[in-house]
């Protein structure tokens, strides 16, 4: 704000301006401070791929099944494996200091079809996609980097972080076929929830 006081001086009008924070001489300086506060919520984001087929209506081939070599593995038939595309697409950030934990966990332990034949959901195979996991042998159990998911409808730990940032934490699934397993339609469908939660302490 700029504020005037005339003045009449032996018939001449003088006219002092007042200015706030305005130095008059080169030698003089004037300056102020402003504080700016930072406030946020400890965040978490997850982000998971739509669905993953298995469908082995007409496998394209049965390896050494038909003469006694068994369990037999599988890809998924969608999305497809030999096109780059992980089976389930990971991505979760979070802006907590020491990161965070993903965890999956489903929602029924076997597939199902209500006539007295199940399959074990922990059948099922995972792996982290940066491993480069290899199809598994057929008649032999898998090797690491592939862990079961629990057919006990548990929390199984998939990925975590241990700072601040975006992580991509690609999955890759096969599937176990075992010799005893019934004929499923698709109707048993299980849902895996993957859930991002923030590390309290490294």
């Amino acid at each position: 704000m700029h504020k005037s006081i005339a003045r009449i001086i032996g018939g001449a009008i003088f006219v002092t301006l007042l200015c706030s924070g305005v130095a008059f001489a080169a030698d003089l300086s004037a300056s102020d401070a402003q504080k700016v506060v930072l406030k946020t919520d400890q965040i978490v984001f997850i982000e998971v791929g739509d669905s993953v087929e298995f469908n082995l209506k007409m496998p394209t081939s049965f390896g050494g099944g038909l003469d006694g070599t068994w369990p037999l593995y599988f890809w998924p038939t969608y999305p497809g494996h030999g096109d780059g595309t992980p089976t389930c697409s990971l991505a979760f950030w979070t802006n907590c200091q020491y990161g965070a934990t993903v965890r999956v966990q489903p929602d029924i332990e076997v597939f199902d079809e209500g006539s007295g034949g199940t399959i074990s959901l922990s059948q099922l195979f995972y792996a982290p996609r940066a491993d480069n996991p290899q199809l598994s042998a057929d008649g032999d159990d898998p090797d690491a980097p592939w862990r079961p998911f629990s057919d006990e409808c548990q929390y199984t730990d998939v990925a975590e972080s241990d700072g601040p940032g975006p992580v991509r934490a690609d999955q890759d699934y096969e599937f176990q076929w075992q010799a005893d397993d019934q004929a499923f339609d698709g109707s048993a469908v299980p849902t895996l929830t993957y859930t991002v939660t923030a590390n309290n302490q490294p």
